[in-house]
């Protein structure tokens, strides 16, 4: 049987409302613009890198990119075809002993963008494919959401979409950590509605986000720094978030794809290996969490998060009330309007 084809181009023409907030987004941002912050080792052409080169030059629009890596590597990365003579890159170099693991360089940036910048956006470089989704209706009259291919979207009207929502819903509940999700669980229909926008305490993975750091740095929260000791990094980073019963949320009508995972340059014997071990020691530093469980699959262990558990300590606590656990920033054709800035209504 042949392969459906998919007609990206008349997606990106539905009267939707998420095609009306990319549409309007960037003009609202574009002198404001939360800088995207990707600490990098060892891959000067990393999937991140490959993403951007390929789209940010189709379109008239840019949006701020700083590479973090180690002075060791300053000539590979200057070098790298995907990020020289880029105006929108600026590469940031520190010793390597200062930032020679994944915690070290995170914590690095977290206190060092801190002292210029309230929220950044942070991501592993093995991200890319960022872009915004539709309802799409199918043959069989049912509904799914569709994820725009990548390489039509412009990367900063995503951007600014994001940013606007964060902006949003730092305002309406203190959220200090936004999330997207991973594309392959956007196509449940529900997260293209409007009522339907904003998630709280969902689940989410924070390897791509934006973060307040100001709030960050007050809490002092911050990344383990080593896996061995702390397991997975960004899970570590997420567990403390609510240990200080901060909020985070998920916007669900956004998302980006992540290259497979590795043994971190052999850190690792293997990938279960290094899967066990951080599982292993999630659970040893968080035993007292029953809002943690380990899951194995393929022969892969893992460390879920059962979140209705989550969402009912902040609940109990009078921190959230339940009918803002599902929000939406959109409504009657425009975006709602925003405590923080004095904006434009987006109307039809």
């Amino acid at each position: 049987m042949a392969k459906r084809t998919v007609d990206h181009e008349g997606l990106m023409q539905l009267d939707f409302w998420t095609n009306k907030f990319y549409n309007k987004a960037y003009e609202i941002v574009k002198d404001r613009k939360i800088p995207v912050v990707i600490p990098s080792y060892n891959r000067p052409n990393a999937a991140f890198f490959r993403d951007l080169h390929e789209r940010m030059d189709l379109f008239d629009t840019t949006w701020p990119i700083i590479v973090i890596i180690r002075e060791s590597q300053k000539d590979m990365y200057e070098n790298s075809e995907y990020l020289k003579n880029k105006s929108y890159i600026t590469i940031v170099s520190y010793p390597d002993a200062e930032i020679d693991s994944v915690g070290k360089v995170h914590n690095k940036i977290i206190t060092e963008f801190a002292k210029k910048y309230e929220w950044i956006m942070m991501s592993d470089d093995d991200v890319f494919g960022i872009s915004y989704s539709v309802k799409r209706q199918l043959e069989n009259n049912k509904e799914k959401s569709q994820a725009i291919l990548p390489k039509i979207v412009d990367f900063s009207r995503v951007m600014a979409m994001w940013q606007i929502a964060t902006e949003y819903m730092q305002v309406k509940n203190n959220t200090i950590l936004t999330m997207l999700i991973s594309q392959g669980f956007c196509y449940n229909p529900k997260f293209t509605e409007e009522n339907q926008s904003v998630m709280l305490l969902r689940n989410a993975c924070p390897i791509c986000c934006m973060v307040n750091l100001k709030e960050i740095n007050n809490h002092g929260i911050t990344y383990g720094n080593s896996l061995i000791d702390c397991g997975h990094d960004d899970l570590e980073f997420l567990l403390q978030v609510l240990d200080k019963k901060q909020m985070l949320c998920v916007f669900n009508w956004a998302s980006w794809v992540s290259s497979p995972v590795s043994t971190m340059n052999g850190l690792f014997d293997s990938v279960q290996n290094r899967f066990k071990l951080a599982a292993d020691a999630i659970l040893r530093n968080h035993e007292n969490k029953n809002y943690l469980k380990r899951v194995t699959k393929y022969e892969m262990d893992n460390i879920r998060v059962l979140w209705d558990k989550v969402r009912n300590i902040y609940l109990e606590d009078n921190i959230i009330k339940p009918e803002e656990l599902i929000q939406n920033i959109w409504n009657g054709s425009r975006l709602l309007g925003m405590a923080k800035t004095n904006y434009e209504e987006l109307k039809k």
